[in-house]
């Protein structure tokens, strides 16, 4: 081998290594470069997360010195009001104010027809069975007097004889049946709901100072004619004992008028011992129903104004709302009543007096009642 070739070939191995060597170089360039922009972005990157980490910090420690101040409202379930009980809000006052309502509308309705009375109020639905009560009790005591005064009178010459004398004292008890059988006139308590509604009417008729108003319980009975016949009665009846308790002569003729007589006591102490009792299960005495209705049967005209149980209904809305419950309470109720006058049979007038009352509010502020 030559010198010439030997040179060639050393020559082009340097070039190889220098061209090996630059490469070698501007790879660890490259690397040195990227490497270095690698950590400045990872330096960069946990700069950022070092700040929001602070800023995190920053508005817990904000939350936490406001917590006291602001409410959490993430637990807070949708808000309802509850009203125990079976009764609504105000419903006392409210059924209270409606019925007072409803009786002056029934005052307004009748107020033309009475004038100025006299008006007896009442809740008796059943008028016509105390009305025949004191009828049953006029008859008893014309008959019982009838026969007292025909003992008590001495027969005048073709005049009344023993026997229809007799005969008077045998249809007593047939009257008296009305009264000493087992049939009793009973009545049940009256419902609040009515005596409430009587007494509030009557008081509405009363506030016109001119008319004369009675409630059919809540008063004084007056003496009356009933009480004029029973005084002359138990005075007949002191008369006819003492015609019984004449002795009878040895030598004279019995008179049938002592017999009599005696038998005419005993009938007449048992009519006034049954009127006066109270039967079993009722609140008055027969006697004293039949002076409850002697008022009736006065020269001068009375008029009956019944009142029935009232109905009622109380309606309530409250309408929710965070922070206020606005509510609304309405009362009604309805009063039936009818009119009649004691010299007539007929209904004058009869109807349903209504009322309504509202309340208006909110729940722990003012109320409004109208």
């Amino acid at each position: 081998m030559s010198t010439e070739s030997t040179g060639t070939a050393g020559s082009k191995e340097a070039a190889e290594a220098r061209k090996a060597e630059a490469e070698a170089r501007k790879a660890e360039a490259e690397a040195t470069e990227y490497l270095s922009r690698s950590a400045q972005q990872l330096r960069e990157a946990e700069r950022r997360q070092k700040l929001l980490a602070a800023e995190r910090d920053s508005v817990a420690a904000a939350a936490g010195r406001y917590a006291s101040l602001v409410p959490d409202l993430s637990g807070v379930e949708r808000g309802t009001t509850t009203v125990s009980g079976t009764s609504a809000m105000y419903e006392s006052e409210l059924l209270a104010s409606a019925l007072d309502r409803a009786c002056t509308a029934i005052v307004e309705a009748v107020g033309p027809s009475v004038g100025a009375g006299p008006v007896l109020v009442t809740t008796e639905l059943d008028l016509v069975a105390s009305d025949a009560v004191h009828g049953q009790v006029d008859v008893a005591l014309a008959e019982l007097q009838s026969a007292a005064d025909g003992l008590l009178s001495p027969p005048e010459a073709g005049g009344e004889s023993i026997a229809a004398i007799g005969l008077a004292a045998a249809v007593l008890p047939h009257v008296l049946s009305l009264f000493a059988t087992s049939h009793t006139v009973t009545t049940s308590a009256t419902a609040p709901s009515a005596a409430v509604a009587g007494t509030t009417l009557a008081g509405a008729l009363a506030t016109s100072t001119d008319r004369v108003v009675v409630h059919d319980t809540f008063r004084v009975l007056e003496r009356g004619p009933l009480d004029v016949r029973l005084d002359a009665l138990l005075t007949a009846c002191g008369q006819l004992r003492e015609t019984a308790a004449v002795p009878v002569q040895a030598d004279a003729e019995p008179d049938p008028r002592t017999a009599l007589a005696a038998e005419l006591v005993k009938r007449i102490e048992t009519f006034v011992g049954t009127v006066m009792a109270v039967p079993s299960g009722a609140a008055r005495s027969l006697w004293t129903s039949a002076r409850a209705r002697q008022r009736l049967h006065d020269t001068s005209a009375t008029y009956v104004l019944l009142v029935q149980s009232p109905t009622a209904t109380t309606n309530q809305v409250v309408d929710e709302k965070v922070g206020k419950d606005r509510f609304r309470v309405v009362s009604t109720v309805n009063v039936p009543w009818a009119l009649v006058r004691s010299d007539a049979e007929r209904i004058l007038a009869a109807g349903v007096g209504s009322g309504r009352a509202v309340a208006d509010g909110e729940l722990g502020q003012r109320v409004t009642i109208g």
